[in-house]
C-alpha cells in the first residue's frame, strides 16, 4: 500500500501537495499510518482511514464512551464518540472515531444485548476535528467505488482473460481509455442523461439500429424516425463536430 501511495503522489503536479488521505480499511496497517505521520511531522497532513470492527477493538466498546446524538432525517438515530486506541499490531495509540447507527423504531422482537442493535463504523484519524465532521469528510471517498463499479459493470473490467501480465495490463488500460471518452462524451449530453450509467447510455444512445447507405459518392446514416433519444443523439454529434 506504500508503494501504491507514493506511485499515485508521482502523479500529481509538484505544485499541489497532498493535503489529505481518504482510505478504505485496507490501508490501515501501523506501517501506512506511520508513512503518512511523518509526512504530517514535516508539512500539513491529515487522514482519515476506515478500521475493521476487529473484535479487539469492539471490546472497547464496552467503556463508558461519550456518545453523542448527532441530527439525521428519517427513522434512523445516529450516535458519534471518540477514543485513542491502539491495535495490536500498532506502535502507538490513534485516535479513532466511532459512528453508529439504529432505527429509530424499536423492533418487534426484544433483543437480549443492546449492543447488537447498533451498526458501527471505525475511522482512524489524526486530525482533531468534531466526530461528525471527520464521518462525512471519511465518507466523501465513496464517490470512488461508483466508478469502479461503473468499470466493472459497463466496461468489463473485472474480465482479466488473457494469459499474460502485459496483456492484461494492456487491456485494463484500454478500458480506462474508454471510460474517460465515455465521461466525455456524457458531458456534451443534455443534462438529463448526465447521470446515465455506462450501460444505461450505451443502451439509448449509442446500441442503436440504423441503415449506413451511399449516396451521390457520400454515407449517409439512417436511424430509426421514432427514436426518443434523438434530440440527445443530434445535440452530442452537433458538440462533437464543432
Amino acid at each position: 500500500m506504500i508503494t501504491f501511495y507514493r506511485q499515485a503522489k508521482r502523479q500529481l503536479p509538484a505544485e499541489r501537495p497532498v493535503r489529505f488521505v481518504r482510505a478504505d480499511a485496507g490501508f490501515g496497517s501501523d506501517a501506512f499510518f506511520r508513512e503518512l505521520e511523518a509526512e504530517a511531522e514535516q508539512r500539513p497532513l491529515g487522514y482519515t482511514i476506515k478500521h475493521r470492527l476487529t473484535s479487539h477493538l469492539q471490546s472497547q466498546f464496552g467503556r463508558k464512551l461519550p456518545w453523542r446524538r448527532l441530527p439525521s432525517a428519517g427513522t434512523t438515530i445516529i450516535e458519534a464518540a471518540s477514543l485513542f486506541y491502539q491495535a495490536p499490531t500498532w506502535a502507538k495509540a490513534r485516535r479513532v472515531v466511532l459512528i453508529r447507527q439504529r432505527p429509530s423504531l424499536e423492533p418487534a422482537q426484544l433483543r437480549l444485548f443492546e449492543a447488537f442493535a447498533w451498526e458501527y463504523q471505525a475511522i482512524v484519524t489524526n486530525l482533531d476535528w468534531d466526530e461528525e465532521d471527520v464521518w462525512h469528510f471519511c465518507n466523501q471517498r465513496c464517490t470512488c467505488e461508483n466508478g469502479i463499479k461503473e468499470l466493472k459493470d459497463g466496461l468489463g473490467i473485472a474480465c482479466v482473460n488473457k494469459a499474460a501480465f502485459g496483456a492484461n495490463a494492456a487491456d485494463l488500460v484500454i478500458k480506462g481509455i474508454a471510460c474517460n471518452l465515455f465521461l466525455q462524451l456524457k458531458a456534451l449530453a443534455p443534462p438529463a442523461y448526465r447521470s446515465y450509467t455506462v450501460r444505461r447510455f450505451r443502451r439509448a444512445l449509442l446500441r442503436v439500429p440504423g441503415i449506413l447507405a451511399r449516396h451521390a459518392r457520400q454515407f449517409i446514416l439512417h436511424l430509426p424516425s421514432l427514436w426518443v433519444h434523438r434530440t440527445a443523439w443530434e445535440t452530442i454529434r452537433l458538440a462533437l463536430s464543432t
